[in-house]
């Protein structure tokens, strides 16, 4: 066995496992060869060298830039606005070849082509994902591994070997690897297939979805504070409980959940005339669209947590008061909205600041998962918890055929007067739709649409019809609403019995920890370091080592929430703006990146 063979085989011994390792060590060079003929032929270099030529005339690469917003007071966006600002300065070309970024590639093979690609592109991190041992193997026979990962090291990145077997895993494992470890990996992603199969052309195809995946759900800050304030508040007034299969015996009693996709005004004519025979559950704004339409749901839900989501439809909401409709929600709505209601179901919300109190102090308590980005995330998965089995989705669209219409047309993001009205939404993904071929959608509702497959698959007691025309949801049946009939069901009895449960309340108030001076103190102890740290990867770093230490560790779950959002963003930020500066104004982004992080993380340590 020479030198770079035992290098190679003790790296994935080390960085995957051993097992693997010695199954690589196994093969014999006859085998080798073997392999190496029945892949590339005669001329296994050339092949890998004409491959990198195509890739870099037409590359499969993304890069992410953080829009400069109205701050609203936030943190990340105070500090993204104003180093989008210096970028700028810098002669920041978002589209220009990146100074260093992420290369994942899809098949090792022989493992040419990944020194060539090195050489001719500055790439600071690289994923191998291969889960063939018989590739590897040749690999490690061809190529010196540990100089991938010295060469990684010295752009500050690293190596990492992927052996997931299936696109799932793959979506996985990358996305724990960014929200633990390194945010800053998505910026600016490459992705080069060295060769198909079924597993390599999902990851291939969808490459745009699990990126956007890996970069969202990440939260802030000011928002985990805004739900811890909620929470204590809502705890003294409301019984947050789990409210685990309560109305089971209603299960097969149909139940439509009304999103505001545009496609809901198509079926609402129907869902008219048979209000009567089903229980029908409005979701944030689709509200308004109902009632315009003279449906009164019997059910709202909510899970925005902040005022306007009251303000905005103050007024619909004083006609579901009146009529006694019920509320279902999540700690981290705002108390006074939740009080309006005498009929309230009120759930703890998974990864959340808030909660994670409540579970603390109650701790049979379950929390409650695959409740956002929607609120019709929220609706399916609170009613699921209740023990609803018979969903129907009017108006969850996820998706639209035309971005102009990207609401239902009743509703208030198509009222002048209503600050919605200026909501822009893109067509930056295209998916399979429920009765279109395909439909365009935006990150969020892509999540949105996700997130409903998570709570769908896998749960064979359940039927959820997909009535929307819009976003294919997989799990799902797929039914025109126009063509289905509900027969008579006795509607107020179940209504009666879900106002008597709603209607009950028990004192579970809890109160603050210290959870916000620990996340002061490590904000402290971490801008101390950055004002001695004399270059941006040292800076990168220290913020990336405390996103790994409070996401790693079980004592600092709390501060995690309150913190890793916000540091993401900004770690987010600065890899986009420095893959993308010229070398040579790095000295002065890292004079305006030291200024803005030590003015505006100051604010952290003294909320």
């Amino acid at each position: 066995m020479d030198n770079m063979l035992r290098d190679n085989i003790k790296l994935i011994s080390t960085e995957v496992s051993v097992d693997l390792a010695q199954s690589i060590e196994n093969f014999t060079e006859s085998e080798i060869n073997s392999l190496c003929v029945d892949f590339y032929g005669e001329n296994a270099k050339a092949s890998c060298y004409t491959q990198v030529n195509l890739f870099l005339n037409h590359p499969q690469h993304l890069s992410i830039c953080l829009q400069s917003l109205d701050s609203n007071g936030y943190v990340h966006q105070k500090i993204i606005n104003n180093l989008n600002k210096a970028a700028r300065k810098l002669n920041w070309q978002q589209n220009s070849k990146p100074q260093r970024g992420t290369l994942i590639i899809l098949g090792v093979g022989i493992g040419y082509h990944i020194m060539h690609l090195l050489e001719r592109v500055n790439y600071s991190d690289v994923i191998i994902v291969e889960p063939n041992v018989e590739q590897l193997a040749l690999a490690s026979h061809h190529i010196c591994l540990s100089s991938i990962k010295n060469i990684c090291e010295k752009r500050h990145g690293k190596l990492r070997i992927f052996t997931c077997k299936t696109y799932e895993d793959f979506v996985r494992e990358f996305i724990n690897l960014v929200n633990n470890h390194e945010p800053s990996l998505v910026a600016d992603v490459s992705l080069f297939r060295h060769y198909s199969s079924p597993e390599f052309d999902k990851v291939f195809t969808n490459f745009k979805v699990w990126r956007n995946s890996a970069a969202s759900l990440w939260g802030f800050y000011e928002d985990e504070l805004m739900s811890l304030t909620h929470t204590i508040e809502n705890s003294h007034h409301n019984e947050i409980s789990s409210h685990s299969n309560v109305f089971e015996k209603y299960k097969s009693t149909p139940i439509i959940i009304a999103g505001n996709g545009p496609s809901l005004d198509d079926d609402i004519s129907h869902l008219q005339s048979v209000k009567n025979n089903v229980l029908i559950v409005s979701c944030g704004t689709s509200l308004n669209a109902l009632l315009e339409n003279g449906i009164t749901p019997d059910i709202h839900v909510e899970m925005e947590r902040s005022p306007e989501s009251l303000y905005i439809k103050r007024e619909q909401v004083r006609q579901l008061v009146n009529k006694e409709s019920i509320f279902i929600g999540l700690n981290t709505v705002f108390p006074e909205y939740i009080q309006l209601f005498e009929n309230r179901i009120i759930f703890a919300k998974a990864n959340d600041l808030g909660a994670s109190l409540l579970k603390e102090e109650f701790t049979n308590l379950q929390l409650l998962y695959n409740c956002n980005p929607t609120v019709t995330n929220m609706a399916l998965s609170s009613l699921l918890r209740l023990g609803f089995k018979n969903i129907f989705l009017l108006g969850c669209d996820y998706g639209y055929t035309d971005p102009k219409y990207h609401h239902s047309k009743h509703s208030a993001y198509f009222d002048k007067d209503s600050n919605l009205s200026n909501s822009v939404f893109l067509a930056e993904i295209s998916v399979k739709g429920n009765f279109e071929d395909t439909v365009s959608t935006s990150r969020i509702f892509n999540e949105s649409r996700l997130v409903q497959q998570k709570s769908i698959i896998g749960d064979a007691s359940l039927t959820v019809t997909n009535c929307s025309n819009g976003a294919k949801i997989e799990g799902t049946k797929v039914e025109h609403f126009k063509n289905l009939k509900f027969p008579n069901i006795h509607k107020e009895k179940v209504i009666n019995d879900i106002k008597l449960y709603s209607q009950f309340r028990s004192n579970k108030a809890i109160k603050s920890d210290n959870t916000l001076n620990t996340a002061s103190y490590l904000v402290a102890a971490l801008m101390t370091k950055l004002r001695e740290e004399k270059s941006i990867e040292g800076i990168v770093k220290l913020i990336s080592s405390l996103v790994k230490d409070i996401s790693s560790s079980s004592d600092f779950k709390k501060v995690n929430y309150l913190l890793s959002g916000t540091l993401k963003y900004i770690l987010l930020a600065i890899s986009s703006h420095i893959n993308h500066i010229p070398i040579y104004n790095r000295g002065d982004y890292l004079v305006e990146l030291k200024f803005y992080l030590d003015k505006y993380l100051l604010f952290l340590t003294e909320k």
